[in-house]
């Protein structure tokens, strides 16, 4: 825990990031996710906050877009991602969205990525 002042109010936090051991990797090498629904490169944040004899935490996590992708480097800077056309990506999406729900309950989705990543 590290000690901290805002507006002369003393209070103690952590920031806590655990990596999945599945599809780690790599960026560019392993991206999208599994048959299992597990996304690459998978994170979960904790940040923790004790006030007052009060606690707060907040869990958020992040990992690659849950369908099956690949993107291999090479010389540009950014390589163009190729979508998988044989695979049935709802059901690698739906098992990766079940376990999150069943793990972190409602969610909130953001895109990171942008409008233009497959264009």
């Amino acid at each position: 825990m590290k000690p901290c002042r805002v507006n002369g109010k003393i209070f103690e936090w952590i920031l806590i990031s655990r990596r999945s051991c599945f599809r780690a990797g790599v960026r560019y090498y392993v991206r999208g996710i599994d048959s299992e629904g597990h996304a690459a490169n998978f994170v979960e944040t904790e940040q923790i906050v004790l006030y007052n004899g009060g606690r707060a935490s907040f869990v958020q996590t992040r990992g690659s877009m849950p369908f099956f992708w690949s993107q291999r480097p090479n010389l540009k800077y950014k390589p163009k991602p190729l979508i998988s056309k044989n695979t049935n990506h709802m059901d690698g999406f739906q098992r990766h969205f079940d376990s999150q729900v069943l793990i972190y309950g409602k969610q909130t989705i953001l895109n990171l990525v942008g409008p233009s990543i497959f264009f």
